[in-house]
């Protein structure tokens, strides 16, 4: 079984080795003419991928570890963030999701529907006044 940095090595070496091979020359879906015009996954994307699909599986416990890990590797990606934090939320531990959320939006962009999740997230850990700035900041926006 792959731990969670198992599998953001993973995630990683896909990249790599998919960037490789794009880089080897002429794609044959361009009959040879010229270089590929596949879009490549980031690592990001990637571990992004990975999570999704282990949570739809309903392995949230491995999704979170995966984007913790990912969270520690890449501090400032707001999307990551995100994601571990609906995971966290899916794990029944929203005070860790909406420290993830005021993450996220210390990194920006500070979106409407980023701080109304934040809001809800707030109210729902008994944090009213937290609740209403995040309220208000998407109104705003």
């Amino acid at each position: 079984m792959l731990t969670s940095v198992g599998l953001v090595a993973v995630a990683v070496a896909f990249v790599v080795a998919a960037s490789v091979v794009l880089r080897s020359g002429p794609s044959r879906a361009t009959g040879g003419a010229g270089p590929s015009r596949l879009a490549l996954p980031t690592t990001i994307d990637a571990i992004l991928g990975s999570a999704r699909l282990l949570s739809t599986e309903g392995a949230h416990a491995k999704a979170e570890a995966i984007l913790s890990e990912a969270t520690r590797q890449y501090p400032d990606n707001q999307e990551l963030r995100i994601a571990l934090a609906m995971e966290l939320l899916e794990l029944r531990r929203p005070e860790e999701a909406y420290d993830q959320y005021t993450a996220a939006l210390s990194i920006g962009p500070r979106e409407p529907a980023i701080e109304f999740t934040a809001g809800t997230i707030a109210n729902t850990i008994g944090r009213l006044d937290r609740a209403i700035e995040h309220y208000e900041a998407a109104q705003a926006a």
